[in-house]
């Protein structure tokens, strides 16, 4: 993969995840439940990131691929 489109990948991730906890913070009247959904955006998109930039992908970084 280039460095252009990881770049990109990892661009459009941020932005679908700010779009998302905008969206969390204004729709979310639980306080609790919020924050909750906040952490589990910003997990899944540091994954998703981390999956892009590793050269064999997230699971065979941490020894769990192949």
């Amino acid at each position: 993969m280039t460095a252009v489109l990881a770049v990109m990948y990892a661009s459009a991730i941020i932005f679908i995840g700010a779009f998302l906890f905008t969206a969390v913070e204004w729709l979310e009247p639980n306080r609790r439940f919020a924050i909750v959904f906040k952490c589990a955006i910003l997990a899944a998109g540091g994954a998703a990131i981390a999956n892009q930039l590793l050269p064999e992908g997230l699971l065979a970084a941490i020894g769990m691929g192949r």
